[in-house]
């Protein structure tokens, strides 16, 4: 809006210009022009001031830049292994490597509204940049089995970046040319001024922008985990095991500090879970969060993080990843059978070559013993005289 009203206000001066105009109090035109000029110059040096006091004063000291130094230490070919649980990969090493991806304009590229707006090409850069450095740590399954539920989680991290560009960047601002001018220093000015313009300042981004901001508002019950994904700490808590927590149990492990709810609705939420959960043991997971969360969020589920929604766990739908398990088992099962069958076979054959071996032998043997029997029978056949021959 003051963007719009200020280049009016100087299509008006041009006009006056233009027609010899000059102002009541003696001053030309071109005097107010540059006092306008100095003003704004002023007003965007009290701007940076703004900024750079509200970066020095009682500023929390975070973990600094991501450079990801266990990828940078990488040999040629090397791969760091990481485990997937609930449609993720547990690991802060393959998060951040992610998320530089993404911000990187050479990889991801900046000129897009949303995410679905980047090419197949682009997306597929993307994933080969993780392949190039990750594995899946079950050597049964390739990381491609997971390259819907990575390219997700890129694109979750891709708008929460877009969100601090927006929070840091552009809304401390006065106006749109002051938001171009607040230039991050990993983007070129080119891309940033046609996100500044084409997006940040769209009318579509804006409504969106201040709907979200009203939705968070109105968030009452906040986690205290910090940074820490779910999955990692139902992980952490059991999941390694097959033996997940409870949902009061995972919702006083992320919603206390130093082991204390922060405040009464806090309390008494976990109360109203505690209590359902003893009053009703056999209630599922789903069905607990339903009559404890009623959402009007449509397939969503309270505790497990992105991505995890209510039908896998009301009707559990088997995943690309356990097909592939189970298809690797199934194939290893037929080698092993295959296997044995080439054994049995081999057996076969000897005990075949054996046999056959025993019958020659007897053979030879019938033949040998036939021969001894008929030299023996000769002399004694012809020593032999009839009693009624006359001598």
């Amino acid at each position: 809006m003051h963007a719009g009203r200020r280049d009016d206000d100087r299509g008006v001066d041009q006009d006056r210009i233009n027609t010899g105009w000059s102002r009541d109090d003696g001053r030309s035109v071109d005097q107010d022009n540059d006092n306008m000029e100095t003003e704004e110059v002023q007003e965007d040096q009290r701007l940076a001031d703004t900024l750079n006091r509200d970066k020095n004063v009682e500023k929390k000291q975070g973990r600094g830049k991501n450079k990801c130094k266990k990828v940078a230490k990488l040999k040629p070919g090397e791969k760091i292994k990481v485990k997937f649980y609930n449609k993720r990969a547990l690991s802060k090493t393959f998060s951040r490597q992610l998320g530089r991806i993404v911000r990187d304009p050479n990889i991801t590229p900046i000129r897009v509204k949303k995410w679905t707006d980047i090419s197949p090409v682009a997306q597929k850069h993307i994933f080969d940049a993780i392949k190039d450095k990750f594995e899946n740590a079950d050597q049964n399954i390739e990381l491609d089995v997971y390259e819907n539920e990575i390219m997700e989680h890129a694109r979750d991290l891709w708008n929460n970046w877009r969100g601090d560009l927006n929070q840091h960047f552009v809304k401390p601002a006065r106006n749109m040319q002051h938001a171009i001018r607040n230039c991050p220093q990993e983007i070129p000015k080119a891309d940033w001024e046609w996100l500044v313009k084409e997006h940040f300042y769209s009318k579509e981004f804006i409504a969106k922008s201040k709907r979200n901001s009203k939705n968070r508002s109105n968030l009452k019950i906040l986690h205290h985990s910090g940074s820490k994904p779910y999955r990692q700490i139902i992980w952490d808590n059991g999941g390694n095991e097959n033996k997940p927590p409870t949902l009061d149990t995972l919702f006083s492990i992320t919603h206390t500090k130093g082991g204390t709810f922060v405040d009464s609705e806090t309390s008494n939420k976990h109360a109203q879970i505690e209590k359902q959960r003893l009053l009703n043991p056999s209630l599922s997971y789903v069905e607990l969060v339903d009559k404890c969360f009623p959402s009007t969020r449509r397939d969503h589920v309270v505790g497990y993080g992105g991505r995890i929604k209510a039908r896998d766990l009301r009707s559990p739908a088997i995943s690309k990843a356990e097909l592939v398990k189970k298809l690797a088992q199934s194939e290893q099962e037929r080698q092993a059978l295959q296997e044995d069958n080439q054994v049995l076979h081999e057996e076969n054959r000897k005990v075949n070559n054996r046999m056959n071996r025993m019958e020659e032998e007897w053979a030879q043997m019938k033949k040998r013993m036939n021969a001894n029997y008929s030299q023996y029978e000769a002399p004694e056949s012809a020593g032999t005289r009839d009693p009624d021959e006359d001598y």
